[in-house]
């Protein structure tokens, strides 16, 4: 049975100050990018995260973000864990029942959360009405007192929040796939097909563009890509809704399944080590002397409209 259930839980208290948040912001950051093992080469994906968990009054280290989906596929998740448990049971019984294809994995994909929706809009209705979502959809103007009231109370059930986004990473057919999913501005999941890599939580809008500036593909052999994950990681924590405890896997097929290998306690320091030697560090004030001739003194500003060729 497949289990890459790290062994340490540790709890500290907050280090930074946290500001007030919104309820679902996603705390945490969750990192999947895809690569290639060397000897033999081999398709490979590389997972990182934090174990962040905190509300307003509190927080700690302490919430593993993985979910096995089945024999080759698991899941990252930022959001809500009890959210993200409810979808990875419907992803283990759907998944279960009949084998997953590269053709119809983004729709088998979506599913669960169309399942999830649709549990959602059945207990608001039973809850406020008592009555199925069904019988609500035909006698709703009835029920609610007038079709304006009607269309409020499915205005409410459409912007019902999912309050949970996705990184799906694992083996389809022998390919290695990554799949992620947002929730948009309409409260809306958004699942997409990844090439080569991506990020969710409040930590993602720094971990992409680390990413980016290494240049990161799928064709990236498995120890620099280990560490750009790592690097990409740190510099996420730089959000004070990310934690400093980090968690890296990688994932590999055979005929039986997913293999995962954790990054253990000796790794840690390898990319610690890396990380101190090529990740940013404060600039010298040395570097802060331009030579006087690396300027223009005196030019002139023209206006867009100016009809002179040098507007510099």
């Amino acid at each position: 049975m497949l289990d890459v259930r790290s062994s340490t839980c540790e709890w500290r208290p907050p280090l930074r100050p946290r500001p007030r948040r919104l309820w679902g912001l996603d705390v945490t950051l969750c990192i999947g990018a895809l690569a290639q093992v060397p000897v033999p080469l081999a398709p490979c994906v590389v997972l990182g995260f934090d174990y962040q968990v905190s509300n307003d009054s509190w927080g700690s280290e302490s919430e593993y973000k993985l979910h096995v989906l089945s024999d080759h596929l698991i899941a990252l998740f930022a959001g809500s864990p009890g959210r993200a448990k409810e979808l990875a049971t419907i992803y283990q019984h759907d998944l279960g029942v009949t084998p997953i294809t590269l053709r119809s994995a983004a729709k088998r994909l979506r599913a669960p959360f169309k399942a999830l929706k649709r549990e959602l809009a059945e207990h608001y209705v039973e809850c406020r009405f008592g009555v199925s979502y069904r019988t609500f959809r035909k006698e709703g103007p009835r029920l609610c007192g007038s079709a304006l009231e009607f269309a409020r109370y499915l205005g409410n059930i459409a912007k019902h929040d999912m309050r949970v986004d996705l990184i799906i990473a694992g083996f389809i057919e022998g390919q290695a796939v990554l799949y992620q999913s947002k929730t948009d501005e309409l409260h809306q999941p958004q699942l997409e097909s990844i090439t080569s890599f991506c990020a969710i939580g409040s930590g993602a809008d720094l971990a992409e563009p680390a990413l980016h500036a290494r240049a990161h593909r799928p064709i990236t052999q498995l120890p620099e890509a280990l560490y750009h994950v790592y690097e990409a990681k740190r510099i996420g924590e730089q959000s004070p809704h990310v934690g400093l405890k980090t968690r890296l896997i990688y994932l590999e097929n055979t005929d039986e399944g997913i293999v995962p290998s954790r990054i253990n306690e000796q790794g840690e320091r390898w990319l610690k080590k890396l990380y101190r030697r090529y990740g940013p560090k404060p600039i010298g004030k040395r570097l802060f002397s331009p030579p006087q001739e690396a300027f223009d003194r005196g030019m002139v500003l023209r206006s867009p409209m100016s009809s002179s060729k040098d507007q510099t």
